[in-house]
């Protein structure tokens, strides 16, 4: 990305300029090398900074804009024709981590299970797996996730932030199609993908009120098999 370039000019001078003072041959040099090293590391977090920072200013309202209304509209309707999940903005990768809420919904605890259960677990998983495929590619294309980000914290704040906005851009740029992440079409659920579903304050009341959707109007023609019922 070539207008990255100028921002960090002045940085790389002063390194060049640095690294010249700090030859081996240099008194400074030969006498320790750790100044050189921690200066090193400083300047790396200062270009760092810099870089990461123009990304966000430049991408980020394309990339990651501002929520709206419109667009939580908008992300819940996509969701739905990836998933047949619907009033659905999102899923989080270990949700049992979390407790059962209004907007936050949890699969049945994985013990006897009756039919309801199991197809709601289905569809509930079918859903959250949206976010496995999303981290799998998201680590895949950017390796300084395979290890602990050894630096402050501001720093690695700034670094997973613009790489989840470079992800976006490349994915958007690649046009990947995300037909794993559901094997059958949702072309037989046209007259209920706009459905609503009336919810009540309470998480427990929420989720009875989703399952009974999964087994009536939301009902997909394969769950029962692969639900093995």
């Amino acid at each position: 990305m070539a207008y990255v370039t100028p921002c960090t000019r002045s940085s790389l001078d002063m390194f060049r300029s640095t690294f010249l003072r700090l030859r081996p041959e240099s008194s400074l040099a030969m006498h320790s090398r750790k100044p050189f090293h921690f200066f090193y590391r400083s300047l790396t977090s200062k270009i760092i900074n810099e870089t990461t920072c123009i990304i966000w200013d430049i991408l980020q309202p394309q990339e990651i804009p501002e929520l709206s209304e419109a667009l939580w509209l908008e992300i819940a309707k996509r969701y739905y024709k990836k998933t047949n999940y619907p009033n659905c903005i999102g899923s989080i990768d270990g949700d049992e981590a979390f407790g059962l809420q209004k907007h936050i919904l949890r699969p049945f605890p994985n013990k006897s299970l009756n039919k309801e259960e199991r197809i709601y677990n289905y569809r509930h998983n079918r859903a959250r797996r949206c976010v496995k495929y999303a981290f799998g590619i998201l680590t895949s294309k950017w390796r300084v996730l395979h290890t602990p980000i050894a630096t402050n914290v501001n720093t690695i704040i700034a670094i997973v932030k613009v790489v989840c906005i470079l992800h976006n851009f490349v994915i958007a740029r690649e046009q990947v199609q995300y037909a794993h992440i559901s094997r059958r079409t949702s072309t037989t659920l046209t007259s209920t993908r706009n459905q609503i579903i009336t919810v009540s304050n309470s998480g427990k009341t929420a989720k009875e009120n989703f399952k009974n959707y999964f087994l009536n109007e939301g009902k997909l023609p394969w769950q029962n098999s692969i639900c093995k019922f």
